[in-house]
C-alpha cells in the first residue's frame, strides 16, 4: 500500500488550512488501516513508541504526518471561537470588572490549550514575522535527540541528523488564535 506523503507535501511550498483538511479526510481509512497494522521491520517499536530508525519507512512518515495534521486542524476548529471572544473583548476592555469576567472565563483555554499552540507552533514570541509560516510537521530537535539517545543505548551506530521532512501552514490560517494569545496574554 503507498501512501501520498511526498507526491502531496512539498517542502518549498506552504499549505492552506483547507488543503489540509481536504487531505485529511482523504486518507482517515489509511491512517487506521496503518494505525492498526504498522510495526518497524528495523526496530523493536510499534506505533506508540518513535521510530529509531535513521530513515523511518514510508508507513511512519505517513502516521506522524496525519497525527500532526489531526493535531493542527483541532486547533484550527478554535478560530470561530477566538474571533467571537476578540469581540467580547473589545467590548469588556474599558471596564475592569467585565475584563475579569472575560478572563476568568478565558482562563482555562488562555493558559492550556494557547500555551500548548504558542510553545509548539510559534516557539518564538508570538510579535515575529506575521509571513512567516507555522511549521505543523516534522520532527522535532527534542524528538530526534530522544531518538539518538535510545539508538547510543541500543548500540545502533550513527545518530539521525535531520527531520523525515516539513509542512508548513500559513499563519494567516489563524490570525484569532494568534491575536487571542497575544490579547489574553496581557490581560491575564
Amino acid at each position: 500500500m503507498r501512501f501520498p506523503i511526498p507526491s502531496f507535501f512539498e517542502t518549498d511550498r506552504v499549505y492552506h488550512i483547507t488543503e489540509l483538511q481536504i487531505w485529511f479526510n482523504e486518507n482517515w481509512q489509511k491512517y487506521n488501516w496503518v494505525a492498526d497494522h504498522w510495526y518497524c521491520k528495523k526496530c523493536p517499536t510499534r506505533k506508540s513508541l518513535p521510530c529509531i530508525c535513521i530513515e523511518p519507512d514510508e508507513q511512519w512518515k505517513f502516521l506522524k504526518l496525519y497525527e500532526s495534521i489531526d493535531e493542527i486542524l483541532r486547533f484550527h476548529r478554535k478560530e470561530a471561537y477566538f474571533k467571537n471572544e476578540l469581540i467580547e473583548y473589545e467590548k469588556a476592555k474599558y471596564s475592569d470588572l467585565n475584563l475579569k469576567i472575560w478572563a476568568a472565563k478565558n482562563e482555562k483555554i488562555g493558559t492550556d490549550g494557547c500555551v500548548t499552540f504558542s510553545s509548539k507552533y510559534l516557539k518564538e514570541d508570538i510579535d515575529y514575522d506575521e509571513t512567516r509560516p507555522i511549521r505543523v510537521y516534522g520532527s522535532s530537535e527534542l524528538e530526534l535527540s530522544v531518538v539518538n539517545k535510545i539508538r547510543e543505548q541500543i548500540g545502533r551506530g550513527g545518530n539521525k541528523t535531520k527531520l523525515d521532512f516539513e509542512v508548513f501552514i500559513q499563519k494567516q490560517d489563524f490570525k484569532y488564535t494568534i491575536e487571542f494569545i497575544k490579547v489574553f496574554d496581557d490581560v491575564f
